[in-house]
C-alpha cells in the first residue's frame, strides 16, 4: 500500500532560512573577489516566495585590464558553484565590455567614425 502520510513541514522555515544564509554567504564571499575586478554591487534583493528568487546586480566601475582581471579569477578558483559561476560571468562581461567602444565592437565604431570623418 502506498504512503499517504503528509510530507514533514515541522521545519520548513529553518531549512528555508539556512539555504538563504547559504547562499547569502556564497555571494559575500565573491564581492571582494569582484571589487577587484572592477565591479560594484547596486542591487541585491530577495523575492521570498515559492521559489525564491534574488536578483544581484552589479556596475562595472571602469574598464579594467582583462589581462589583471583573468589573473585576479584564475587566484580565486574554489569557493563553490555560485562564487565560479559570478565570477566566471564578471570575466566574461568585462572581456566583451573591453572590445566594445561606445556600444560598438571597437572595429565598427572605428570605422564609423571614420566615415562620418570622410563625410564632413
Amino acid at each position: 500500500m502506498p504512503d499517504l502520510s503528509l510530507p514533514d513541514f515541522s521545519d520548513t522555515t529553518g531549512r528555508l532560512l539556512t539555504e538563504f544564509n547559504t547562499f547569502a554567504q556564497q555571494v559575500g564571499d565573491a564581492l571582494p573577489i569582484l571589487e577587484q575586478m572592477g565591479y560594484e554591487v547596486t542591487t541585491f534583493k530577495v523575492t521570498w516566495g515559492l521559489p525564491p528568487k534574488a536578483r544581484l546586480r552589479l556596475k562595472s566601475s571602469g574598464n579594467s585590464d582583462i589581462q589583471k582581471v583573468k589573473v585576479i579569477a584564475t587566484k580565486a578558483q574554489g569557493g563553490g558553484i555560485l562564487v565560479s559561476t559570478l565570477i566566471t560571468s564578471a570575466v566574461t562581461a568585462k572581456r566583451i565590455q573591453s572590445t566594445m567602444d561606445v556600444g560598438f565592437p571597437r572595429h565598427s565604431a572605428r570605422r564609423f567614425w571614420e566615415m562620418i570623418g570622410d563625410a564632413a
